[in-house]
């Protein structure tokens, strides 16, 4: 029996509950085998210990990381694809392009430091300081390794599995569906930055978060292809995994050094013109296509 595409003539709402079920059971499955996995390669009760200095217990969290991303995203993403035939659009991209949206995401990084540095100055909650001094602890604990090792299976887990599931879900699948109910490109684009900031649960990077969900948003509308946005998500979180492995310390990484707002600033102006370069050969491509 064929399942391609068996659902495609059903309603909105069927598709929508359709989706929300493939998540939740992707994401219960993938988690047993998570467990399995852990339990081949480390103590059955690790996971317990939720001691950060105990290397067993990090690789753990990675594993659980790993298994999750596939779950969540990347596994009923597809199938709900298979199932109803929705576009990711994962189109063909030009040289040119990759080239200058890699560059754009080099050159911003002091840009959203300097954010970062403003987010961190609004007072929020105690309960919300809690939550972010927690996360803070385990990012830092992701962020040690000892080897050339350590830094791939990070590179897998932190940058290559969250750029393709998370784009995959709020890219190719939210911020086209919400483009297409709200019939505008740019609102579509600034609630799916706003709930792709919130979902990560950091309130020290809602903001730079935010502005990075709105880029990613509008290279991929611009380009119609959404390896655009994967490749963005995956240089910037590729280019932190690798500062740190090359400082060895991400307390003292150019990472979380103070940015001068000059230096912001021009960061800022020098993504822009990238980005506009992007846009206008993102335009002619379109139109040759057409």
């Amino acid at each position: 029996m064929r399942f391609k595409a068996i659902y495609k003539n059903k309603s909105t709402q069927f598709k929508f509950f359709s989706l929300f079920f493939l998540l939740c059971f992707s994401f219960l499955i993938m988690m047993q085998f998570a467990q399995v996995v852990i339990n081949l390669f480390f103590d059955s009760n690790i996971l317990e210990s939720k001691d950060l200095e105990n290397k067993q217990y990090v690789n753990s969290l990675k594993f659980m990381q790993l298994f999750s991303g596939l779950g969540i995203f990347i596994i009923p993403m597809f199938l709900y694809s298979y199932l109803v035939t929705f576009d990711f659009k994962f189109r063909k991209v030009i040289r040119q392009n990759v080239m200058l949206i890699i560059t754009i995401m080099l050159i911003i990084t002091p840009f959203v430091a300097m954010i970062t540095q403003l987010n961190l100055s609004i007072k929020t909650p105690n309960w919300a300081n809690q939550i972010d001094a927690q996360t803070n602890l385990t990012i830092i604990a992701l962020l040690k390794m000892d080897s050339i090792i350590d830094l791939v299976f990070n590179l897998l887990v932190i940058a290559i599995i969250p750029a393709i599931g998370e784009e995959i879900f709020f890219r190719g699948y939210l911020q086209q569906k919400l483009i297409k109910w709200i019939r505008s490109p740019h609102i579509g684009i600034i609630i799916t930055a706003i709930l792709f900031s919130i979902i990560h649960f950091q309130f020290s990077g809602l903001i730079p978060r935010f502005i990075l969900g709105v880029l990613l948003g509008y290279i991929f509308y611009w380009s119609s292809s959404l390896w655009i946005p994967i490749i963005a998500h995956f240089v910037n979180n590729a280019q932190v995994l690798i500062i740190s492995y090359v400082y060895k310390d991400i307390n003292n990484s150019m990472l979380s050094t103070n940015i001068d707002v000059a230096s912001g600033l021009f960061s800022f102006f020098g993504a822009s013109l990238l980005l506009y370069i992007f846009y206008k050969n993102s335009n002619l491509k379109n139109k040759r296509i057409q």
